[in-house]
């Protein structure tokens, strides 16, 4: 009768410990599911951020009335900042060609295509518009997610691109 009772607790003890598993495993399960979620939200997010903030800081490099403008390149649309240096003019453009947004450096009046502007940043579109005077509407879709920023040009006074 004793060894009954020994094999009971035996067989208790091993459906306890395998629940205790299962459930740990499913808790696992579902967390790992849970961060893999976020971790792919954060690198969406990444992706879209990053191209309004690297050109937010380039406008702002920029930021006067004569410096920024947006531009036909090629049949596209560009954002056209100026500067000079050492006595000569450079521009620099920003636009998207071939599913990336781009930049392109180059003394004025230099004849380039659009495939010879540096790639940033894997983008599926690039929209810029002069929303009103002085306010620059910059909006970049990737991965089918859209980040939108208005940049009001502080050096113009509220005056235009």
């Amino acid at each position: 009768m004793k060894g009954r009772a020994v094999n009971v607790e035996i067989v208790a003890g091993l459906i306890l410990f395998c629940v205790f598993a299962g459930a740990m495993l499913l808790v696992l399960t579902s967390g790992a599911g849970a961060y893999k979620n976020v971790g792919d939200e954060l690198e969406g997010q990444f992706g879209e951020r990053t191209c309004v903030s690297y050109i937010a800081a380039k406008v702002r490099h920029y930021d006067s009335q004569a410096a920024v403008e947006i531009v036909d390149f090629n049949g596209m649309q560009a954002l056209c900042l100026k500067e000079e240096i050492q006595g000569t003019p450079y521009v620099t453009l920003l636009y998207h060609y071939d599913g990336y947004v781009r930049e392109l450096f180059f003394a004025q009046g230099a004849e380039l295509l659009p495939e010879d502007g540096e790639t940033i940043i894997a983008a599926e579109a690039l929209e810029l518009e002069e929303a009103e005077a002085g306010l620059l509407r910059v909006e970049c879709v990737t991965e089918g997610r859209s980040a939108e920023l208005y940049l009001a040009l502080r050096s113009t006074g509220g005056e235009g691109l």
